[in-house]
């Protein structure tokens, strides 16, 4: 859902000035650039595709049935061009806000905001699974008629691959950069 994907990709950013918390704090630009390309890979790859995915395909879905009633991202030229430059910019935003609490000394503060993106999201999700977790229109919805994300396998099979690989990547690429980092603090 793109009310769930802004705070993720902000989270993600976070994420990885954690992992170079050792590299980040000695200020060299190397460090900083290095791991903002990194980051930016990551999104890319494993995080960046599926929601445009999802408008294109499950627009209803990827909505939550909220502010936008037409049956397609097609009624709303504007949405994906505006929708993809928001997305990488939050992400770009988790790096800096997290790069400027580690190097402040901050690394829980930093930590508390991917914690806050992360149940936020989850939250958005689940305390209102009749807008998150079904499918179809915004009409099918408001006519209690959309079916539940559960009746669309292929679907599922997309979200639980992409959820797998993405879990297994970000856990790899912090442990990757965390160890590289751990020569430079002493």
């Amino acid at each position: 859902m793109v009310q769930f994907d802004i705070p993720v990709a902000l989270g993600i950013g976070g994420v990885f000035a954690d992992a170079a918390r050792e590299q980040l704090k000695t200020g060299e630009p190397a460090h900083y650039y290095r791991t903002l390309t990194r980051n930016l890979l990551f999104f890319i790859v494993f995080a960046s595709w599926l929601p445009i995915y999802l408008l294109v395909m499950y627009f209803g879905f990827e909505t939550s049935h909220m502010w936008w009633h037409a049956d397609s991202v097609t009624a709303y030229p504007a949405f994906i061009p505006v929708f993809v430059p928001l997305y990488f910019l939050a992400n770009v935003a988790g790096f800096v806000i997290g790069t400027r609490l580690i190097r402040a000394g901050r690394v829980g503060t930093n930590r508390a905001l991917i914690a806050a993106a992360v149940v936020y999201s989850l939250g958005w999700v689940f305390l209102q699974p009749g807008r998150t977790l079904v499918l179809g229109s915004h009409a099918d919805w408001a006519a209690g008629t959309a079916p539940p994300v559960t009746s669309d396998s292929g679907l599922l099979t997309l979200l639980g691959v992409s959820a797998l690989a993405f879990n297994v990547a970000i856990v790899v690429a912090y442990r990757r950069i965390r160890s590289e980092g751990r020569g430079l603090s002493g």
